[in-house]
């Protein structure tokens, strides 16, 4: 039997069951023993991340072979480190979208509660009757500020789902059912249109509401949802300031296009592939490069729903503006044939 603690650099445990060993505090940091007529070998090893401490009991080859032992320990170091690596991507994933969720909320109650109330120390029911004066003066906007809240409310409910959908393998949390691909967009780009606003980019949905509601898509909510806030967030880093964004769609049949055309970042011909990785951002990112996350979270959930992006560069249409370079972007997600 193998037993192991695996210690942060902060000498946090990250993992163990040590627990289980028997006379578990006479057994040496390094080195043999025999504890009722028990082999036991316990040996160590620390990398710049983490300190590993490796058990063997009754296992005779590595009780007697310090080598073998080592190359145990060596092995336990880089499963570890790998597997510790793969979570912390998973979890920074789902963490870039809720944090973009909340950062957005904070923007919208900003804009209703003003920075003098916000930032003082008043006990609760000052704070409250504060908030009271400011909501009767702006009813209207205060309704608008709730019903905004709830929705982002929800979509982050629907984020915490997803992590358990993408990462942990439960996909029996799908629930596919028709959607009017018009009002789904809408919905989900709406966080986004103040921050396109500024940027005075402007999106424009070219379908026909009749169109729509005549061509549904099969979808599950919450994975597409994901996709989807994380390419319009990408539109708004990546857009050219001053541009527009327009989205079209056609169906036919059981097959369907959702089409958006838009001048953005240059994508190079060797990256349209290498984007959808994770970790991965465009050369000609530069400052406006996230942590490589979007388009990876792009490919995964949609791919749950049967789809795909299609990344299409015109490269006819190229230009430069305040030193970033930006192309003719054609963005085209497609069900999976």
């Amino acid at each position: 039997m193998i037993y192991f603690e695996i210690k942060d650099e902060q000498e946090k445990i990250l993992a163990s069951n040590l627990k289980d060993i028997e006379n578990f505090k006479d057994i040496p940091l390094d080195g043999k023993i025999i504890i009722s007529n028990k082999k036991i070998r316990s040996g160590h090893k620390e990398t710049d991340d983490i300190f590993i401490r490796l058990i063997s009991v009754d296992d005779k080859d590595l009780y007697q072979s310090r080598k073998l032992f080592n190359k145990a320990l060596d092995a336990f170091i880089i499963i570890s480190s790998q597997l510790f690596e793969y979570y912390i991507n998973k979890i920074k994933n789902h963490s870039h979208s809720l944090k973009n969720i909340q950062g957005q909320m904070k923007q919208k109650i900003e804009g209703l509660i003003s920075e003098k109330v916000t930032t003082k120390s008043y006990s609760y029911d000052i704070f409250k009757q504060k908030v009271k004066e400011q909501v009767s003066k702006d009813v209207d906007g205060s309704a608008d500020v709730l019903c905004y809240l709830n929705k982002r409310i929800f979509d982050i409910n629907v984020h915490i789902e997803c992590f358990n959908i993408l990462s942990l393998g439960k996909r029996g949390e799908l629930n596919f059912i028709e959607h009017n691909i018009k009002k789904l967009l809408l919905r989900i780009a709406q966080p986004f249109f103040n921050d396109l606003k500024q940027k005075k980019v402007g999106i424009h949905f070219n379908i026909k509401d009749e169109y729509a509601k005549d061509n549904k898509v099969i979808f599950d909510y919450k994975t597409f949802n994901l996709a989807m806030y994380n390419f319009f967030d990408n539109a708004v880093k990546y857009s050219k300031p001053g541009s527009e964004i327009n989205l079209y769609f056609e169906k036919n049949h059981n097959n369907f296009v959702i089409k958006f055309d838009m001048t953005s970042i240059r994508i190079e011909k060797d990256e349209i592939e290498k984007i959808f990785n994770e970790g991965c951002s465009g050369i000609n990112t530069k400052n406006e490069a996230g942590d490589g996350i979007g388009m990876y979270m792009i490919k995964e959930a949609l791919s749950l729903n049967n789809a795909e992006l299609i990344v299409m560069p015109n490269y006819s249409k190229s230009e430069t503006f305040n030193n970033i370079k930006y192309i003719n972007n054609i963005f085209e997600i497609r069900n999976k044939k």
